[in-house]
């Protein structure tokens, strides 16, 4: 995406100052990405969009950060409950709807841009809501667990639901699952039909309730990532696959102090193995083959 200016609508300084950080924006040029982001709209007057607000409670001293405007059937609400937003749309067409249709409304800043291209460390937003694009759901979840903001209500879809959660078998467990349960209590709301949106997905979708126990840090879950990408090994292999001779031996040495090196990773516990990704970060060292894990289909 490019730098360019973007417009914005409303209220711009006190908004964008509210929730410390601006990611880059981007020009008109970047055309519709609907399709491609998987985006499925919130229908006006979705009821799905009232309980996300209601699920946050924001008020009117809480500021809140948006990803995903859409035409900005949730961002009116949240205007009306909160006392300053900052929505981002990536999208061109969206964000020129969603400006006008909310230009009025003078506690929102509207940003044409990738809202999770900011350091997460910088946003000092009290909430975090967002109807996410489906292919968004993953990026979202990693760049919040980074971030201090305290709740978060997202839309995902309901598959990603069942692996944040977990509960099923450890053996089923998967990067974003390790990632999110030791970031946040995870609180599944309610599923949400397919006639709240538009156009109707093919898949079902669910209301998330996110509530911080732990920021993690960003070389932390790159490690996650990556111990994920060979689950199916030993600790001792997992490491080994994934860092090669990139891992020092001390390092090695103080993840035996955490857990038996040749257990297999679906026998660790979340907390063991986001204090053994801490030191395989603190390590310093980068992947095998600088390649960043996928977290086993995470």
């Amino acid at each position: 995406m490019t730098r360019t200016a973007a417009a914005a609508a409303g209220g711009a300084g006190s908004a964008e100052a509210a929730t410390g950080f601006l990611g880059p924006r981007i020009g008109r040029g970047a055309g519709p990405r609907r399709r491609r982001l998987g985006q499925h709209l919130l229908r006006d007057g979705a009821p799905a969009a009232a309980l996300m607000v209601a699920t946050a409670r924001p008020g009117r001293d809480d500021s809140v950060v948006e990803v995903g405007s859409g035409a900005g059937a949730l961002t009116g609400l949240l205007c009306d409950a909160a006392g300053r937003v900052v929505s981002y749309e990536a999208d061109g067409s969206l964000f020129e709807e969603a400006r006008a249709r909310l230009s009025g409304r003078a506690n929102l800043r509207m940003v044409h841009g990738d809202g999770f291209a900011g350091d997460p460390l910088r946003c000092t937003a009290s909430v975090f809501v967002s109807s996410l694009p489906y292919s968004q759901s993953r990026r979202a979840i990693e760049w919040l667990s980074r971030s201090p903001v305290p709740r978060a209500v997202v839309m995902v879809q309901r598959e990603f639901a069942d692996k944040m959660a977990g509960g099923g078998p450890r053996r089923q467990r998967r990067a974003i699952t390790v990632i999110a349960r030791c970031a946040f209590d995870v609180r599944r709301v309610a599923p949400v039909c397919r006639g709240q949106f538009t156009p109707e997905p093919r898949v079902d979708s669910e209301i998330v309730e996110l509530r911080r126990k732990a920021v993690i840090p960003a070389g932390t879950v790159s490690a996650v990532n990556a111990l994920f990408s060979h689950r199916r090994k030993s600790l001792r292999g997992a490491l080994c696959a994934a860092y090669g001779g990139n891992m020092p031996s001390s390092r090695a040495e103080a993840a035996a102090a955490v857990a038996d090196m040749d257990a297999r990773l679906d026998r660790l516990s979340d907390g063991q193995i986001v204090r053994i990704a801490g030191m395989v970060a603190a390590a310093g060292g980068g992947a095998a083959g600088g390649r960043r894990g996928r977290g086993g289909g995470g």
